[in-house]
């Protein structure tokens, strides 16, 4: 008998900030290589745990946990627990938090960077799950991207560094 896939994932494109993917996943036994994306990787673990390289070093994301990969960082992922992990993600690109950064910055643009892949702010993981909530709600996307610029704005300021010069 064949073994049924408990791996569920499902993307979507958001009418934000000229569209913005975001994923509600669910593995238990899913890996993934190491990879790339163009965009970041901002997710909150909802249920068990994340073990990822990203940085030259393994970390492990736990219930209530955000997951930081910057742009173009390489990284992989597996279940760290038994029971796998359930996780929601956006994915949004330089160019987004940019535009974040150019309010914050006098009109410099900067691509933030975020040295540590793991952190636990719980007010951010909050603010990240109701933004998810809002989107599963069909809000107005004034309402969704109000939520989005306070999340990419506090990100940038309590957990980023400017690697980029300015443009």
């Amino acid at each position: 008998m064949p073994k049924i896939s408990k791996e569920k994932a499902d993307f979507k494109i958001v009418d934000a900030f000229n569209g913005l993917e975001i994923v509600d996943a669910d593995y238990q036994e899913q890996s993934f290589s190491k990879h790339v994306h163009e965009g970041y990787t901002i997710g909150v673990i909802n249920k068990g745990a994340q073990r990822f390289y990203r940085s030259g070093n393994t970390h492990i994301a736990d219930e209530n946990s955000m997951i930081l990969v910057n742009a173009d960082d390489v990284h992989n992922g597996e279940s760290a627990t038994e029971g796998g992990w359930r996780y929601r993600a956006m994915y949004p690109h330089p160019e987004h938090f940019e535009r974040i950064t150019q309010d914050l910055y006098g009109g410099k643009s900067h691509a933030p960077y975020f040295t540590n892949a793991v952190i636990n702010d719980l007010q951010l993981s909050n603010q990240l799950r109701l933004l998810f909530e809002q989107i599963d709600n069909n809000a107005s996307k004034l309402l969704v991207e109000t939520i989005l610029y306070s999340i990419m704005m506090n990100m940038t300021l309590r957990h980023s560094s400017m690697k980029n010069t300015p443009r």
